[in-house]
Parts: C-alpha cells; sequence; structure tokens
C-alpha cells in the first residue's frame, strides 16, 4: 500500500491532495481526494493500472488526468492537483523499486 498526503504544511492540515494505491499482485485500488466533492475511487485508472511496472503507472496517471477534474480553491490549483495525479503515481513506482525515498534525496542536498 502506497499512501501519500500533499498539504501546505505537514502537521493538522487539511490536504490539498491524498493519493493511495493498492496492489495485490493481480488488480489496483486507487483512492482519491482533493479531486472532487468527496474521496472517490479511480475506476478508470484502477482499469488501466494491468502490471506492477513503470509504464503501467504511467497509463494509469493519464488515466487518472482524464477521469477527475480537480477544482481550484485557495490552497491549490486545478492545474497543480491534474499535475498531482500523474507524479504521485511515479512516485509510486519509485518507492516500490526500495529506492531512496524523494523527500530523503532532496533532505541530503545542501542548501
Amino acid at each position: 500500500l502506497f499512501a501519500y498526503k500533499v498539504s501546505q504544511r505537514q502537521d493538522n492540515d487539511a490536504s490539498i491532495f491524498s493519493l493511495a494505491v493498492q496492489w495485490d499482485g493481480r488488480r489496483a485500488s486507487i483512492g482519491v481526494s482533493g479531486v472532487a466533492d468527496r474521496p472517490r475511487r479511480a475506476v478508470r485508472a484502477e482499469a488501466a493500472h494491468t502490471s506492477w511496472s513503470a509504464p503501467a503507472l504511467t497509463r494509469a496517471g493519464a488515466a487518472l488526468q482524464a477521469e477527475f477534474t480537480p477544482p481550484s480553491d485557495l490552497r491549490a490549483s486545478s492545474a497543480y492537483r491534474r499535475a498531482l495525479l500523474a507524479s504521485l503515481m511515479q512516485r509510486c513506482w519509485h518507492d516500490s523499486q526500495g529506492a531512496p525515498s524523494l523527500q530523503t534525496l532532496t533532505e541530503s542536498v545542501p542548501a
């Protein structure tokens, strides 16, 4: 299970966007929030996610972008939320491969 929350502050903040992806070896379950009036299951993206591979997650990210039209509000624009749909699917792949987390890589870069 991979779960991601994007918010302006780390602690005690309402999320701008959330994504959860579970792969059971045969099919994916994908849930998102911040892209509709309530949390939703991404049925079309689940259908596009046919294997656990980089190309399949890229297809699922594109399907997520086609499936939802996120709202704009004070916390984030629609365009930003749409970009998150695809980029966090790519992060799932990266994280599943045992590579160092992107946050760890960012924190280790000298300022």
